[in-house]
């Protein structure tokens, strides 16, 4: 019986068949679910290569958040995931009014006995950048009350359809330890990272499209590593001085095994004294001649792009030449405001509509950015522009505060400013018609 731990032999055969068809195999959505593969083996099983390439990388790759640079970005999201606050809230714009203690927010807070929301969060992260897709299973009362929220890796899920294609998804296969459990829809929640074109059930994952990068990657680290611990490859060749003279066998030996005892592992660097005529030929170069830095720049620029990220915020190589005091919190809030807002925006959209259960119409999920002073941007700026739109006519007295990440106010909160403008603002701009004539 198939084991999690074959996860890797076992999602890729599986989504091998689901990604390759055959003309009249597929349904009215696209692509095929395995069950009709079994049954008319109609599905070549020819891995999806790069563009280019006739290696697979991909299973060269292996577990990408096993990949060093990867495994950094996914910290960096566990670090700073948790520190926006989840909330509820209703209405909009000035009108906008928080619920308190919502359910929903209750609920992941404390996602089941075992771990809180901020480690669902980090499984969810993991799976999301790397597969495209992220699942958690529902803890359902019988009567469909969610108590509960459990992420499952995503090579255990597999959304599955009819073969006429009147359903977009029936439901999904939850495989675990080999037993294959149903699910409806209902039952679990699925984050999509974009859309698969081969199958747009999935989401799709940016990061496998720089496989090349993260076996160089691997391959560069792996290479380093070797000569670190012991050459990993012949450094130099001890040869006859005079190309007549000849060593025997024995001698040869005894050689070799002095050198491996005195010269290898600690001691490095030692003094060797021959008893015979030899020259010393180098055949390696040092790491600083083989400029491993340098190989592992691209790699590791290009990963960082996939998940959105400027590697001088993860302390790589490649970010280090454009790297500051100066630089660097600006760096940090471009991360923050490119990257992080808008996963947590897409995600918590399809939290949303996956859990009707939860919500009650006119409410909305997301998360609340005014504690992070990361993500406040230039306060005095925002500051200046409220009073500035305010004072011009360009909006009320509500809107201003919301610049500013004020609460509204009830005193003649929804009135235009009356009088004279301050700060270079125009005066009665809220009056005029755009594009008319004063009358």
């Amino acid at each position: 019986m198939l084991r999690d731990t074959d996860h890797k032999p076992v999602y890729e055969f599986l989504r091998t068949l689901e990604t390759k068809g055959v003309p009249g195999g597929f349904s009215g959505y696209g692509g095929q679910s395995y069950a009709g593969a079994f049954g008319n083996s109609m599905y070549p099983f020819v891995n999806q290569y790069l563009p280019g390439a006739q290696y697979d990388y991909e299973r060269e790759a292996g577990d990408l958040w096993r990949n060093g640079v990867i495994g950094i970005a996914m910290g960096w999201f566990e670090r700073n995931f948790p520190e926006p606050r989840m909330h509820v809230w209703t209405g909009r714009g000035s009108d906008r009014v928080e619920v308190e203690n919502h359910e929903a927010v209750e609920r992941i807070c404390n996602a089941n006995p075992f771990y809180d929301g901020d480690t669902l969060w980090m499984g969810t992260i993991i799976s999301w950048f790397v597969d495209g897709n992220a699942y958690w299973l529902k803890g359902q009362t019988l009567d469909g009350k969610t108590m509960q929220f459990w992420y499952v890796p995503h090579w255990q899920v597999f959304p599955r359809w009819d073969q006429d294609g009147k359903k977009f998804i029936t439901h999904y296969d939850y495989i675990r330890d080999g037993i294959r459990t149903p699910l409806k829809p209902s039952q679990l929640v699925h984050f999509r990272n974009g859309i698969d074109p081969n199958n747009y059930r999935y989401g799709w994952s940016k990061l496998k499209t720089v496989l090349r990068e993260v076996c160089t990657d691997n391959q560069a680290a792996g290479f380093a590593a070797a000569i670190c611990r012991n050459m990993g490859v012949p450094g130099f060749a001890l040869m006859p001085e005079e190309k007549d003279d000849y060593v025997e066998k024995d001698q040869r030996d005894e050689i070799k095994d002095q050198w491996r005892e005195e010269f290898t592992g600690e001691g490095r660097g030692g003094l060797l004294v021959g008893s015979g005529r030899f020259k010393l030929e180098k055949i390696t170069l040092t790491p600083e001649e083989l400029t491993l830095d340098k190989i592992r720049t691209v790699p590791e620029a290009r990963m960082c792009a996939a998940v959105g990220l400027n590697p001088q915020v993860l302390a790589l190589t490649s970010g280090e030449k454009s790297k500051t005091f100066a630089n660097y919190p600006e760096a940090r809030e471009a991360a923050l405001e490119d990257c992080l807002r808008p996963t947590q925006r897409a995600m918590a959209k399809q939290f949303r509509r996956q859990c009707p259960e939860l919500f009650k119409p006119g409410e909305h999920f997301g998360w609340n950015y005014d504690d992070v002073p990361a993500m406040q941007g230039d306060l005095n700026a925002k500051a200046k522009r409220a009073v500035v739109m305010y004072q011009g006519g360009l909006a009320t007295r509500n809107e201003g505060r919301a610049i500013g990440h004020l609460p509204p106010t009830k005193d003649k909160g929804e009135e235009f400013h009356v009088g004279p403008p301050v700060g270079g603002a125009e005066p009665g701009l809220a009056n005029n018609k755009i594009g008319g004539k004063d009358e």
